[in-house]
């Protein structure tokens, strides 16, 4: 796995309580801390190629790339393609995007792993990227949910970290919910993400149910479930209790600690579950070892899916996670409300950066 988090953050009880507000509203009312600031000169593939260049992997094995964001600078040509141009990938790589909001990066993930089980990989691996800036309009109610960052992921045939299972459930509905217009880089959420709400714990009891009548197996060692904020995870956690008694009242143990790095950069989207899984792994290490992990992923309109997987019994932990997201800058909260305002521009000087856009994109 590699990440891209953003070099500065706000902290959203600082930036709450200097706008008069509950700074409560943000750490208990949704358990989020922090929120990651995007630089001007950032966006969606830059992230996504500093994440892909954070992996340290061999380029020349990889054979299927797949880009999954909802924040693509192009509505025709694929952003998977200036990606593998900024990496070094292979031309004879096959490259993509998917888009079906936060669910799109698992559904890039089964796409590689069908590739690899159906032999057409021929030893080579696939590679996945999620990359996503979450931005809102300033001073509504979902501004603070927010954020951006990039998780990449290597999937081959002797994976190091995590064994999927073919067992799955999914379920899909048109629902009005979310959006983001083609116009505007905000996006919209429907009667302050009461629907949304909605359709979350709906989709997830629908194709947890589907995954029962597929795999009759409710023996979990840990759940992990998309995180738009942590409060969310915890209504999606009580209401799956409700069809599995077992762990009713081992939220604590069994998903709290993927919690821990998505609080400090907010919804990330389509990374969200993937660095939910990452915070798991790295707070208990050599533990997980051979543990069976339950994973939720779910896309606003609406796209979900439940399936699992085994931790690999050799699995160390060397990402650095907590490491890197205790090294970002805090943004004084007037900074962040110039940037907001168009006031003050941010600019980031390392890894791969966005030069400009002009008619050809």
């Amino acid at each position: 796995m590699g990440f891209y988090f953003p070099e500065h953050y706000v902290s959203l009880e600082e930036l709450l309580l200097a706008r008069g507000e509950d700074p409560n509203r943000a750490t208990d009312g949704l358990g989020v801390q922090r929120m990651a600031v995007l630089a001007s000169n950032e966006d969606s593939v830059s992230m996504a190629a500093n994440a892909v260049d954070a992996l340290k992997c061999s380029k020349e094995d990889i054979g299927k790339f797949i880009f999954a964001t909802e924040c693509g600078l192009d509505s025709a040509k694929d952003n998977a393609s200036v990606v593998c141009e900024l990496c070094g990938l292979p031309e004879n790589c096959e490259a993509y995007d998917v888009k079906a909001a936060c669910a799109a990066g698992t559904y890039a993930v089964w796409q590689v792993i069908d590739w690899i089980r159906s032999g057409r990989s021929k030893g080579k691996s696939g590679l996945v990227v999620c990359s996503d800036e979450a931005i809102y309009k300033y001073k509504t109610n979902a501004e603070i949910t927010g954020g951006s960052s990039a998780v990449a992921l290597l999937i081959s045939e002797d994976p190091e970290i995590i064994s999927f299972n073919l067992e799955m459930g999914d379920y899909k509905s048109n629902v009005r919910d979310f959006w983001k217009p083609l116009d505007s880089e905000c996006a919209v959420v429907a009667e302050n993400g009461k629907p949304s709400i909605k359709s979350y714990l709906n989709a997830l009891t629908s194709c947890f149910r589907d995954y029962l009548a597929n795999s009759g197996k409710t023996e979990f060692d840990y759940l992990i479930f998309h995180t738009p904020y942590a409060k969310m995870v915890c209504k999606a956690f009580n209401a799956l209790s409700q069809l599995v008694p077992e762990i009713e009242g081992k939220f604590d143990s069994m998903t709290e600690d993927s919690l821990r790095a998505p609080a400090l950069v907010g919804n990330i989207y389509n990374a969200s579950l993937y660095l939910a899984l990452a915070s798991l792994l790295e707070l208990n290490n050599t533990s997980v070892q051979g543990k069976n992990v339950g994973f939720y992923s779910f896309g606003s309109g609406c796209s979900s899916k439940f399936f699992t997987g085994v931790v690999s019994s050799e699995f160390k932990n060397s990402f650095g996670l907590f490491k890197q997201l205790n090294n970002k800058q805090k943004l004084k909260p007037e900074k962040y409300e110039q940037i907001r305002r168009g006031e003050l521009v941010l600019k980031e000087s390392k890894g791969f950066l966005l030069n400009g856009v002009d008619e050809q994109g």
